[in-house]
């Protein structure tokens, strides 16, 4: 690893020239770090990197990066699977940052250590036959963050991303929450002003159609429960943001999308607990839908990475564990549900969620490429037993050079504050 030290080196002259022209970084890496390797490559090219840096200022400012929120571990399979290959495919510059990576999950851990029914026995019994209906894994929740990270790992790999970014935030009251969002959110754009910022739709559908609220993103909220605050969080944020900054960056506006990933029913058993197709029959309609199916394949392996349960190697299917229903309700939906950053009604739906029509008609039929190999595979039942090859790095995000403290303003414009449930 190249560092300060060697930096008279010629390794390191070679490195860092490397590095100066590698367009790659372009939405990954600030420029102030671009132009410190053009300058250290060496004096007598000097002239030479800086017109290169030049024109890597104007390539990159041309091609702004897109940013992808994601709240927690599997919120990228279920919401974002076809979004963010959509994306690199369009060559922009993706990122994606884990922004709770070590929030407790009381629940789920009580499943693992059996001190509740693995719910893949309890209601998913025909498609996991033996599993045990208790486990007994003895795990904490330092241990359990860190297998989710590893699944959150896989998943982004098999998504066509090399690396990916996690704050190490945990568990935090939502105005403080939503300032540290806000803040993040603020530093990319004002690196990269024009930043796509994708975050997961913070209302459930079970808001909108059990208890009739008609927006996912429509506030006040006086009745509740009240949304998932983790995921809300990045909705709130954004609102602070337009609100403080109406014209964003420049001038340039903001560029706001929220995917959903709390639409899905599971439509052949019905054991969901959010949403239950023959209670609530009218579909929920996300204000945006379109269809994605050229990106299957890269959605079926990154929820396979939340499949794969061989304990003896730590590897525990824990996002499968914590909401099958919605892996199950998903995996063969072709379409992608954004919801805006401007409330109002929603508008009629123009196609039906794909998960009404007869399961696993569209799995069958698709090619599905993994980094190692190539298989027919069919993704409706059981556990992931392939492997995953392509496993990216992770880059911690680096320390705030300003940060505006918008707690108060949060609960001046949201009103009271509660603990995520």
């Amino acid at each position: 690893m190249y560092n300060e030290e060697n930096i008279s080196t010629s390794s390191y002259r070679y490195y860092a020239l490397r590095e100066c022209f590698d367009m790659r970084h372009c939405g990954q890496r600030p420029l102030y770090q671009q132009l410190k390797f053009c300058l250290k490559s060496g004096t007598r090219i000097f002239l030479l990197n800086l017109l290169f840096f030049i024109t890597i200022v104007a390539v990159c400012n041309a091609a702004v990066p897109t940013v992808f929120y994601v709240p927690h571990q599997d919120d990228e399979a279920l919401g974002m699977p076809l979004g963010i290959p959509e994306h690199i495919a369009a060559g922009r510059p993706v990122k994606v940052i884990l922004y709770m990576p070590n929030r407790s999950d009381p629940g789920l851990l009580d499943i693992m250590n059996g001190v509740t029914q693995c719910p893949l026995n309890k209601y998913y019994a025909s498609r996991f036959p033996g599993h045990p209906a208790y486990h007994n894994f003895n795990m904490n929740q330092q241990q359990m963050n860190t297998y989710r990270n590893e699944e959150f790992s896989r998943s982004v790999g098999a998504l066509g991303l090399s690396t990916y970014s996690s704050t190490g935030w945990g568990d935090a009251q939502e105005s403080q929450l939503v300032s540290l969002m806000y803040n993040l959110i603020l530093k990319y754009e004002k690196i990269y002003p024009g930043t796509g910022h994708k975050c997961i739709a913070g209302p459930s559908f079970m808001l909108i159609n059990i208890f009739k609220i008609k927006n996912r993103d429509c506030f006040p909220w006086d009745n509740p429960p009240k949304p998932m605050v983790d995921h809300i969080a990045c909705y709130k944020a954004a609102l602070l943001l337009k609100s403080n900054y109406p014209n964003g960056i420049n001038g340039l506006g903001w560029d706001f999308r929220f995917y959903d990933d709390y639409i899905w029913f599971d439509p052949v058993t019905n054991e969901n607990t959010y949403y239950t197709y023959t209670t609530h029959p009218e579909p929920p309609c996300p204000q945006y839908t379109y269809g994605a199916g050229q990106y299957m394949g890269y959605k079926i392996n990154s929820q396979n990475a939340y499949k794969v349960y061989t304990p003896s190697s730590n590897r525990y299917a824990l996002g499968m564990h914590s909401v099958p229903n919605l892996f199950y309700g998903s995996q063969n939906d072709p379409y992608i549900y954004l919801e805006l950053l401007e409330p109002g009604n929603n508008p009629p739906c123009k196609i039906q969620p794909y998960n009404q029509t007869p399961r696993g008609s569209f799995a069958k039929s698709i090619h599905v490429h993994d980094h190692d190999n190539s298989h027919d595979f069919n993704s409706t039942e059981g556990f992931y037993h392939g492997d995953f090859q392509y496993v990216p790095a992770v880059e911690e995000i680096e320390e705030y050079i300003e940060f505006e403290d918008v707690t108060e303003q949060a609960i001046k414009m949201f009103g009271d504050e509660h603990w995520k449930q």
